[in-house]
């Protein structure tokens, strides 16, 4: 599966400044359009977006979406149980839902993740899981009050290292090649 990253400048308190959006397929499912950037608009013009989602509804993962939804008229999708949540982050009334263990596609399939917010998800493919801050290379991730909650997150670590993925691809900084390894170090932590 064709699998494109671009790191997008944001004005959150995003670790390195970039939060990354992921396009996955042709025709594609973009995954965090973090905000209107350049680079991601010729990532989004160069091919077909059908599918818009996002790993959760923090500012500097949703800051793009209604660019991106009118620029490409993908079908935008939000958390079933959260769409109040997406709406108020994002301005866009969603298309569809969609709950853990439910496809956008054949090729890509949500996944229960929270702990570092409610309304957090990944995106199973067959590039790898699309992770948002479930995981980083390096460091940690923040799982802080109010939102954030510490057993949930590391279930969710737990079910996803359970999945054994070849590859993850989080929000901020580069792909994990080794997901084990990084999720024994995360749940360690």
């Amino acid at each position: 599966m064709r699998h494109t990253r671009v790191p997008v400048p944001v004005e959150t308190g995003a670790p390195g400044g970039r939060t990354n959006a992921h396009l996955f397929g042709d025709p594609a499912v973009l995954v965090d359009p973090a905000a209107p950037d350049p680079a991601l608009d010729d990532a989004v013009d160069g091919r077909a977006v059908d599918h818009l989602v996002l790993t959760h509804t923090h500012p500097d993962h949703a800051g793009g979406v209604a660019r991106y939804a009118a620029r490409t008229g993908a079908t935008v999708w939000a958390r079933r149980g959260r769409v109040d949540r997406f709406v108020a982050a994002t301005g866009v009334e969603p298309d569809r839902t969609v709950a853990g263990g439910e496809s956008i596609r054949p090729s890509v399939t949500a996944l229960e993740t929270p702990g570092h917010a409610p309304d957090h998800l990944a995106f199973e493919t067959p590039a790898g899981v699309a992770c948002g801050d479930l995981a980083v290379a390096e460091g940690s991730v923040a799982v802080a009050a109010p939102e954030g909650e510490m057993r949930s997150y590391l279930v969710s670590l737990r079910r996803l290292r359970a999945r054994a993925p070849d590859r993850l691809h989080p929000g901020h900084g580069p792909p994990i090649d080794d997901p084990r390894a990084t999720l024994d170090r995360l749940l360690a932590h």
